[in-house]
């Protein structure tokens, strides 16, 4: 510790020049921190010393060290971009990368002893001194001191009001709600949009034109602090007097009181949220007919402040944008009329690199605007807008602002999804599957919270935050917008890419998407490469088995490998190299034997083999046992013997019960984990004691359940053995041959669905839960039927249901 605080002294001293570190230098400081650690923990350990356990547990630790510093830069590094700080940032991140698969590679001979059923591993053979450290070097510290005490500049991100273009409705909105008069009422309408999207200058022109019926007005900007401080504006005021400005809630209370405001909170952000209540208290003492206007990024604060309907400020449309840039580019320009025509005939291209974004025209119109260049227009029309320092410099801030409020893993989950191409269509749960394997997702200790819930949290908050789009509300597709993207691309500092007939692939990539037709571009970088995901797209045949086999065993570090849609034979042989796989996609590929090869990837979490027409799997596939999600048909899944072996599954659709070992019920017993469980062939369970042993009241993690019999005959003592855990959520029963439902039916305290199907000889349905949301009775006797519509002998019975369907028909 205290070679720490010496070193940041030193530091200090040595930038003593710089009047403000700001972001810059705060990230300049845990940057050195950060190296200076790493160096430290190889030059001062004695490493060659060190048992197995001392040395795994130091790995582990390290990489979590190298980790926490470059989120810690990240957060530092508010409103520039450095290609200094980021080439550092790179560095570090390899270091990590290194030590991290050193560890992967120690946890994976691990597993591969206990598979081969050795009790007493061998040696822990991690060799720290494997790591080129030489590319971290002493001469990089005064390398970062010297950048530092050279002039560092802040863009400067203040927005004016030039031009304001096609706001028209959302003016008259406003305009019409200021003039609304509410008794005894304080009113908030948020204004929501992405960063650059127009909210501030739509919120100064209403401050500046539309307040005359006020007696005072207020403006405060909350991005940088929850201390508020609101300078407030005497409209009534005399000659000489000045804004006051207020930064206590009892002091704006005194203010306001009885007084009728307008008040703007601008870029009004999570931090806020603490601070609110209090705020909106001073607010009330204000008189009717007061009103508050903020601006963010996010849907969530826009419902918790909002009083009234928000208004979504979405991108330009192209005319806009094309009067808008043109304004900023040419207006008022003195050139002749033909070079006018010209420069105009490139605008429309040009804007539309430009995303819609208003302050993207107006920094690129101002930029052309010096140069009236034909052809450094035309090579602006041809470039997006990431590609330009100036945009860089003025609109990244305004984006970053909600970039930098995502949490550390967060962040380079939005960043890993440039590798796909343009208007990709995403699907959540593979997407989600793909941030877990390449380790952006922590593992949370609650054993009910899985990773999977987290990425799907993060999923969830990057859509609420318009990262990422839901197009349509009624389907599960998401996309990514141009200006996202483009957003994605700048910040994950050359490591990801889609590759394009126009691209290269510099040698810091690690994430790679390309199409299958360009299977060679592998074959050229495979050598030098480190990468970690490999996806490869379109619908094609790949005959070249061996070119695939040569690429795999030089990948060796990839964690993500996706072939769906590809058509080959068979599985490449070098797939047993992929000692770090964790996510592999077959899905389509037409595959029908996988061979032994598959079974050494010990880390395998995601094995999609849909639309794959297997024949036979191999008999060690049960020994991968990290096993989380296995995408296969139940033909499939029915090859597998000792199918509880891979304990750690979250979803089993078809899990039918045999008779022969490897196939009963009791290979459910281990299987904590399941949330999903599809449960087929209960007629050939012999026992009530049998089922027990499958402990479904123990998986806490089960949320849908499926028990199926193909005629009517699992009585009601096996039907009781059955019993789930009340966090269940639906449940499908099918053959059922009892009179009664059983008596758990009453402790599913968190049912929502229930499916009662091919239950002739049931007669009541007392029992039924009294939180159920949805109940279907289908394929029964026609006399419970009849007797569960309205005013039937069981109505009383299911009345409190909200949705009932008998049959095909809907009752309520």
């Amino acid at each position: 510790m205290e070679e720490v605080e010496g070193l940041t002294n030193m530091v200090l001293e040595k930038l003593d020049g710089i009047v403000e570190l700001g972001g810059f230098g705060v990230a300049i400081l845990t940057l050195i921190g950060g190296f200076y650690q790493v160096r430290g923990f190889f030059e001062n350990r004695k490493l060659e010393a060190l048992d197995k356990n001392q040395a795994y547990r130091l790995a582990k630790e390290l990489v979590q060290s190298i980790k926490a510093t470059i989120d810690a830069v990240e957060c530092s590094n508010k409103l520039m971009w450095s290609q200094k700080l980021s080439t550092w940032l790179r560095q570090l991140n390899d270091m990590a990368y290194e030590v991290e698969d050193l560890v992967d590679k120690e946890e994976f001979m691990m597993i591969r002893e206990k598979m081969k059923g050795k009790r007493k591993f061998n040696e822990f053979k991690f060799n720290f001194y494997q790591m080129n450290f030489a590319n971290y070097s002493t001469n990089l510290f005064d390398n970062i001191v010297a950048e530092a005490q050279r002039e560092i500049t802040y863009p400067n991100y203040s927005p004016s009001i030039t031009k304001f273009v096609c706001r028209a409705k959302e003016k008259e909105m406003i305009k019409n709600w200021l003039g609304e008069h509410e008794e005894n009422k304080v009113e908030v309408i948020p204004i929501v949009g992405i960063g650059g999207v127009g909210k501030t200058a739509l919120a100064q022109y209403i401050y500046h034109h539309e307040v005359e019926r006020f007696e005072l007005r207020g403006r405060a900007h909350l991005s940088d602090s929850s201390h508020i401080i609101i300078t407030i504006h005497n409209l009534k005021r005399k000659s000489g007097e000045k804004d006051l400005p207020v930064n206590d809630f009892n002091t704006l209370n005194r203010t306001l009181c009885g007084k009728r405001f307008f008040l703007v909170l601008d870029d009004v952000r999570n931090n806020i949220e603490n601070q609110w209540n209090y705020l909106f208290a001073a607010l009330e003492s204000g008189a009717p007919g007061s009103k508050v206007l903020i601006t963010t990024q996010s849907h969530k604060i826009a419902r918790r402040i909002g009083t009234v309907k928000p208004i979504n400020l979405d991108v330009l449309e192209p005319e806009a944008m094309l009067t808008l840039f043109e304004h900023h580019a040419l207006g008022g320009v003195e050139i002749d009329e033909e070079k006018e025509r010209v420069l105009r005939s490139m605008s429309s291209n040009i804007i539309t690199n430009l995303c819609g974004l208003p302050l993207a025209a107006k920094i690129i119109g101002n930029m052309l605007r010096s140069t009236l260049n034909e052809r450094e227009w035309r090579r602006v029309s041809e470039l997006p807008w990431g590609d330009f320092k100036e945009a860089i410099d003025g609109i990244l801030p305004s984006l970053l602002v909600g970039y930098q409020q995502l949490e550390a893993g967060q962040r380079k989950c939005f960043a890993y999804c440039c590798i796909f191409p343009k208007d990709h269509i995403f699907l959540k749960e593979r997407l989600v599957q793909m941030w877990i394997a390449n380790d952006f997702i922590p593992q949370n200790e609650q054993e009910m919270v899985t990773m999977e819930d987290i990425g799907r949290q993060w999923f969830d908050d990057l859509v609420e935050k318009s990262f990422i789009q839901q197009p349509d509300k009624e389907k599960n597709e998401f996309t990514m917008s141009s200006l996202m993207r483009g957003l994605a691309v700048v910040v994950s500092t050359a490591q990801n890419l889609s590759f394009t007939e126009e691209s290269s692939i510099p040698s810091t990539v690690r994430h790679l998407s390309l199409p299958a037709s360009k299977l060679e571009v592998l074959c050229d970088i495979a050598s030098s490469s480190t990468l970690r995901t490999i996806i490869l797209s379109g619908n094609t045949e790949i005959n070249k088995i061996n070119m695939l086999n040569t690429v795999f065993r030089k990948l060796s570090c990839l964690r993500v490998l996706q072939l769906s849609g590809i058509s080959m034979q068979e599985l490449p042989y070098a797939i047993r190299y992929l000692l770090h796989l964790r996510y592999l996609d077959l899905a389509n590929t037409g595959i029908r034997y996988l061979n032994e090869s598959i079974c050494r990837c010990y880390h395998l979490q995601v094995l999609d083999l849909e639309g794959c027409n297997i024949v036979s799997l191999p008999d060690g596939i049960t020994d991968l046992i990290n096993l989380r999600h296995l995408y296969a048909d139940s033909k499939t899944i029915s090859l597998i013997s000792g199918i509880g072996h891979l304990a750690n599954l979250q979803e089993l659709y078809e899990f039918h019960i045999g008779k022969e070992r490897g196939y009963k019920i009791v290979e459910l017993k281990n299987m904590r984990f399941l949330s999903e469980l599809h449960i087929r062939g209960i007629e050939n369970v012999s026992c009530s004691e049998e089922v027990k042993e499958a402990n479904l009241i123990e998986k806490k993690n089960l949320e849908k359940l499926g028990l199926y019999s193909k005629r009517p005959n699992f009585s009601k003592e096996i039907l009781q053995a059955l019993q789930p855990h009340s966090n269940l959520k639906e449940l499908i029963i099918s053959g059922y041959e009892g009179f009664f439902l059983p008596e758990w039916f009453q402790q599913l305290t968190s049912i929502q669905k229930i499916t009662i199907e091919n239950c002739p000889q049931l007669m009541s349905m007392d029992g039924v839960p009294p939180m159920l949301q949805e109940l279907t009775i289908k394929e029964c006797s026609e006399q419970l039927m009849e007797q569960c519509i309205e005013n039937g002998a069981q109505w009383p019975h299911i009345e409190h249901v909200q949705s009932i369907y008998v049959g095909d028909v809907k009752i309520k």
